[in-house]
């Protein structure tokens, strides 16, 4: 997981890694290999990214679930729209998985368009994932539904996870956690909240405001 302070340079980390934006030369390597050895199309066909603003094409709701991989099997497409937690809304689509989702998705919520491009992400099922807040209109308990099947279709994946949600950065092997344009902090949810830094008040925080809205 990555977290830090708005503007702090979390989705440019990201947009770096997929090459949206051109990192230095030797700055940023997978696998020991600098992202400019890498022919851009190899690279982005092993990334998947969503981000807080997914884009959306004047297509079908299920075109642009398979977008990237156009030829994917029917069954798939359901199976990435329930892991979703995309298929109850389904009910209120007049025409289901055909139904036009118009330029950038206007005829969606903003809940929806995200979850449509995680049911995209898990249908181009790349090895490496980026997640930028991918889930920031989504309501709590959606969101635990999709992470926790997200948990188990992206085992063995490696998961870049940028979040606000300390709650959420508490699933992650490891977290980083970002200030000003570098990396401040790193660990375990546990190591952090003990050394007291950034990442501990970043908690506190959340915590009290959480608590606030809950009272």
């Amino acid at each position: 997981a990555l977290v830090g302070p708005t503007g702090c340079g979390k989705t440019t980390l990201a947009r770096l890694i997929a090459r949206l934006d051109n990192p230095p030369p030797g700055s940023v390597s997978i696998g020991g290999v600098d992202l400019a050895a890498i022919p851009i199309a190899d690279l982005r066909g092993h990334i998947g990214l969503a981000t807080q603003e997914s884009f959306l094409f004047s297509l079908s709701l299920a075109d642009n679930i398979r977008f990237g991989r156009p030829d994917v099997a029917f069954d798939k497409v359901v199976a990435a729209t329930e892991n979703a937690e995309l298929t109850r809304d389904l009910e209120g689509f007049p025409r289901g998985f055909d139904t036009p989702v118009g330029e950038r998705g206007i005829t969606l919520s903003g809940g929806q368009r995200q979850r449509v491009a995680i049911a995209r992400l898990l249908v181009y099922d790349t090895p490496i994932v980026i997640l930028d807040d991918s889930l920031s209109a989504v309501d709590l308990k959606t969101e635990e539904r999709i992470l926790s099947h997200l948990r188990e279709r992206l085992a063995g994946k490696t998961v870049l996870m940028i979040t606000h949600r300390i709650a959420t950065a508490s699933e992650a092997d490891h977290v980083y956690v970002m200030d000003q344009g570098s990396i401040v902090e790193q660990g375990t949810h546990e190591e952090l909240l003990e050394t007291g830094g950034l990442y501990a008040r970043l908690a506190e925080i959340q915590k009290l405001s959480d608590d606030l809205e809950a009272a």
